[in-house]
């Protein structure tokens, strides 16, 4: 019982320490919504600043926390001011996620630079003696940070809760415009919160630094743990993140004792995957949802040698100038002939093809993954097993990519619905996760993979082992690599695949309506990506010739591949290669003539280039060039072409259906008894009704009254808490769909009542998308979404960006989106809201030509014009329950129908 007791006793202690550290970080999430992935360098800042106070001055490392805090504030609000600050007005998650990566990677690296790699140790001035409670000991410091942990758990609650600044700091956490329009001045609250984020995590660095030495990478582990923690507690909750450390806390010195030390982190690790798949919340945040975070650093999918905009002139000579790259990768080094020059050209087709891999996933489908290196270890230690058994890199690289694939597969199924739903950081955590837990893994089973100290392969030269004295035939396999991992990017790139990808990347809601279905496209993604870098990683352990954990499942490498493509383009097929070869030789020239005394110089380069690009270049290089490259005609021409009326449609005479109206066919939907709660409220009561072959049903009711509520029910974003929604399938039987892929598969679109165009596709991509959906091959799909550009008015705007046409443009954009789905059933949302009279006329013209080309239509509208022009049938709601139906001139009539617009006092007045 004693050792129990004593293993709880040092759990809640070690909670302690974490919680310390995990508060600045939630506090900054909750009120800046930004994850700072440097705050465990901004720890080691502390730590390195108490150590100097106190070896050089002689002072107790306590009185180093007069120095320490100010200094972190300082260091926190500078970050807050010059680095999130000129990011946050696009909303951009994934430009502050490389933001604070990138200064994660200059803090290391600079430390490396001034410290070098010892560990310093802090004098701990009796800090270490042990207090004895009873059979169980403790140590003094130990005890200080516990109690440290409260007094500032408590005095930030207060804080925030009783000071007119806290208040002001928890309005905008809850409402940042509500905030500003009561006058709070919002950057400085960020800046405020920032600078108190960095100095907890000073005050941690302060009691913790006569404890634990000191290095460069003392960070990471604590950092790592805290985010296991803020998300556990609930990211943004103070007393969440103390509770949550001290239950993660107990976690690793119990799993410690009872399952092995080497084993507690990747439990650690595992119960935060855990948290992801079961309550992404936590135990005391609010439901989090990320979604509306832009893509700002992103180009758009034709911004590439290829852009759709240039001319063929210009487009053949961007394809030459990328030939001419690669083809110098090969020809430079085997001219030069020098060992030097060939591994640095070896360096940068491995990063290049490793960087186009993870542009995949990061790239195409927009998630950020931080822990890409797990599935190049894989195939690294693949290689080196099967070859220590006799088997050939060649044969043992294909396993080593399968068994990544199904990884990444496997996993991705795991953790895809709290991961793959959000955009921001919670994927790129869970890719830390898993990164680290596959680490302590290869160190616990070190009968397999060698453990720390790593495996050494038997040297058995030729090309049937990859080994090589010289280093061109290496040079050769990496070049043909790179050419096998571009062109299975070109392909994915130019596939129905690859629009999918940025579809749901730029706008998912709008993807899943086009009929995709987002997770399984996504897992495709993340098993090609995979399995390219498991191939990759063979390669390189053969050319190593010696592998161990630490280098095969690191961070700093994940960080490294993603840094390429962001710095080239990303989501791009040059971006990464053009990274690659900006930085690489760099990097590897500064390592070599300088040596030990630039230890982490080319670290420190990567982080300050990152921080750069990110800041001045978001979209990379390829952006630059782009920008470039395009003649001032182009952009004339297209803002004459944007000029251009938006419907190419003649408006004509408008008269109401006919109630008799031939061409009206037999029921194609029927929704019976839909009921849906949002809490207490009771947001549809009972709607039932049908819609007909060709019919035209109009949907009005005052704002509130449920309608948007009724289609996201009706097309399968929302599942009714009762009642059941039923569509005629080809084969005439009544269907069931419960998710919208499986509604477009029964010939259901839908446009939503706020625009949601793919912003960083052309006018004719966006289309492309739609027609995707029955057209597999690109050249069909682009035929089809020209045809249907052109039938609806936006021909002259195909190779225009959807970001940059008007709100009319944007709607008229979302229908044809839809109609090159070729649809039986069309959902319109509000279509008519915001246009000009003209615009109505013409819209109204185009919505009878798509009834008469078979198409059933349900509009919500409240320009009545439409709906008295378009509608067979009007259906009436109001506080969620059908008030009226009929005919649109018997409807509008109907006593119930003008007091839900109009009042009682009304209704009765004009009885």
């Amino acid at each position: 019982m004693t050792t129990f007791l004593q293993i709880l006793l040092n759990g809640l202690m070690l909670g302690g320490l974490f919680a310390i550290v995990a508060v600045g970080l939630t506090l900054i999430f909750g009120i800046v919504k930004v994850v700072n992935f440097a705050h465990g360098e901004f720890l080691m800042a502390g730590m390195f600043v108490t150590w100097l106070i106190t070896t050089k001055l002689g002072l107790h490392p306590y009185a180093a926390v007069i120095i320490v805090l100010p200094a972190m504030f300082i260091l926190g609000a500078l970050t807050q001011r010059l680095l999130i600050q000129p990011l946050m007005a696009s909303d951009d998650g994934h430009a502050q996620i490389f933001a604070t990566v990138g200064l994660s990677t200059a803090m290391i690296n600079l430390a490396l630079l001034i410290f070098g790699a010892d560990i310093a140790n802090t004098p701990n001035f009796g800090l270490r003696t042990p207090i004895e409670i009873g059979p169980l000991r403790v140590l003094t410091g130990q005890v200080f940070i516990f109690l440290g942990a409260i007094v500032l758990v408590v005095a930030l609650q207060l804080f925030l809760k009783n000071s007119q600044t806290g208040r002001a700091i928890r309005a905008v956490a809850q409402h940042r415009s509500a905030a500003e329009l009561m006058g709070v001045n919002v950057p400085r609250i960020y800046i405020l919160c920032f600078g108190l984020g960095a100095a907890c995590v000073g005050l941690a660095a302060v009691l913790i630094a006569p404890l634990y030495p000191t290095s460069s990478n003392i960070g990471t582990y604590f950092v790592l743990t805290a985010f296991v923690v803020v998300v556990l507690g609930g990211l943004g909750s103070i007393p969440g993140a103390f509770v949550g450390a001290l239950i993660i806390g107990v976690i690793d010195t119990m799993s410690g004792y009872y399952i092995g030390s080497d084993l507690r982190e990747a439990v650690v690790f595992g119960i935060f995957l855990l948290i992801l798949i079961l309550k992404p919340s936590g135990l005391f945040g609010k439901q989090l949802n990320l979604s509306h975070l832009s893509s700002g650093i992103f180009m758009s999918i034709s911004d590439t040698i290829d852009r759709a905009g240039m001319n063929k002139s210009r487009l053949g000579k961007g394809q030459i100038a990328f030939c001419v790259l690669l083809a110098s990768l090969l020809l430079l080094p085997l001219a030069i002939n020098n060992a030097f020059v060939s591994h640095i050209f070896i360096t940068i087709c491995l990063f290049a093809a490793l960087s186009t891999a993870w542009n995949i996933v990061g790239g195409f489908a927009g998630q950020m993954s931080l822990g890409h290196a797990v599935f190049y270890g894989i195939g690294g230690y693949t290689g080196v097993i099967l070859f220590n058994m006799g088997i050939s890199p060649w044969f043992s690289m294909f396993i080593g990519a399968f068994i990544a694939a199904f990884i990444a597969a496997l996993v991705g199924m795991v953790i895809s619905y709290p991961c793959f739903r959000l955009k921001g950081p919670f994927y790129s955590l869970a890719s830390i996760a898993f990164l680290e837990v596959f680490r302590v893994l290869a160190l616990h089973f070190g009968w397999l993979t060698g453990g720390a100290t790593g495996l050494m392969i038997q040297l058995k030269l030729g090309w049937v082992w990859m080994v090589f004295r010289e280093r061109w035939p290496s040079l050769l396999i990496v070049f043909g690599m790179l050419l096998v991992t571009l062109a299975i990017t070109w392909a994915v790139r130019r596939s129905r695949l690859g629009f999918y990808l940025v579809a749901t990347r730029e706008r998912e809601s709008a993807a899943r309506a086009a009929g995709v279905r987002t997770v399984r496209v996504r897992l495709i993604a993340v098993a090609i990506s995979s399995a390219l870098c498991a191939m990759l990683g063979t390669f390189h352990a053969m050319y190593l010739t010696f592998i161990e954990p630490a280098a095969m499942f690191s961070l700093a490498f994940s960080i490294q591949i993603a840094m390429f493509a962001l710095i080239g383009g990303l989501g791009t097929v040059a971006g990464p290669l053009l990274g690659a070869v900006l930085l690489v030789p760099i990097t590897e020239w500064a390592r070599a003539s300088l040596g030990a005394s630039a230890l982490g110089l080319h670290g420190f380069v990567y982080g300050l280039v990152l921080i750069l690009v990110v800041l001045f270049m978001p979209n990379g290089i390829m952006g630059a060039i782009n920008r470039f490259v395009r003649k001032p005609q182009d952009s004339e021409e297209t803002a004459t072409a944007r000029t251009e009326p938006i419907a190419a449609v003649p408006a004509r005479a408008i008269k109401a259906p006919s109630p008799d109206r031939a061409g009206i066919g037999q029921d194609i939907l029927r929704v019976q008894n839909l009921n849906k709660h949002f809490g207490g409220l009771h947001v549809t009561r009972n709607v039932s009704f049908t819609l007909r072959e060709g019919e035209v049903l109009g949907l009005i009711g005052p704002n509130g009254a449920g309608k948007t509520t009724l289609f996201n029910m009706i097309s399968g974003f929302l599942a009714p808490d009762e009642g059941t929604v039923n569509l005629c399938g080809a084969d005439g039987q009544f269907h069931a769909p419960k998710n919208p892929a499986d509604f477009a598969a029964l010939g259901l679109g839908r446009t939503f009542q706020i625009v949601q165009p793919f912003a960083a596709m052309t006018v004719e991509e966006n289309i492309m998308v739609g027609a995707f959906y029955r057209h597999h091959h690109e050249k069909d799909a682009r035929e089809a979404a020209r045809e249907t550009a052109w039938r609806m008015g936006l021909g002259p705007l195909l190779g225009a960006e959807a970001r940059g046409l008007t709100i009319g443009g944007l709607k008229r954009l979302e229908v044809a989106r839809v109609m090159a789905m070729e649809p039986r059933i069309l959902l319109l949302d509000e279509v008519m809201a915001g246009i000009n009279q003209t615009d109505v006329r013409r819209a109204i013209d185009l919505m009878l030509s798509i009834r008469d080309s078979g198409v059933s239509i349900i509009a919500i509208e409240h320009v009545m014009q439409a709906v008295m022009s378009l509608s067979d049938r009007v259906i009436v709601l109001a506080s969620g329950e059908v008030i009226a139906q009929g005919r649109p001139q018997d409807v509008v009539r109907d006593p119930q129908v003008v007091e839900a617009y109009l009042g009682k006092e009304f209704a009765h007045a004009h009885a």
